[in-house]
């Protein structure tokens, strides 16, 4: 779970996303920038993956984000847009799971309905 700035500041990160993402759980979030976590054609609007909703301001779609090492990771991902009375958008929540380790549960989990 993540808290976004529209200006790309993480306000707010869980100890899961944390993990995820390859940040010290003491790690000031000021330093980070949402879009180094992305891939440089994502960070072109014209050009990010394919997202599906009937709503404009609650986006899902399946990404990968890079971590901090450089490494990358498989994301199922939702985020939604948090808007002032005026529509301008002040915060933007997201949730993403990572698709391996929701696959090996999903397995150990049929495995021991067996």
């Amino acid at each position: 779970v993540c808290v976004i700035t529209p200006d790309r500041r993480l306000r707010y990160l869980n100890a899961a996303g944390r993990r995820l993402l390859g940040i010290a759980p003491d790690e000031p979030l000021d330093r980070f920038d949402a879009w180094q976590f992305l891939s440089e054609d994502e960070r072109l609007p014209q050009l990010a993956g394919e997202a599906r909703g009937s709503d404009p301001d609650v986006i899902q779609l399946e990404r990968e984000l890079h971590r901090v090492d450089g490494s990358s990771v498989l994301v199922s991902q939702v985020l939604q847009m948090h808007r002032s009375p005026d529509g301008r958008t002040e915060y933007i929540s997201t949730i993403a799971r990572d698709f391996l380790m929701s696959y090996v549960a999903a397995r150990r989990g049929a495995g021991r309905a067996h």
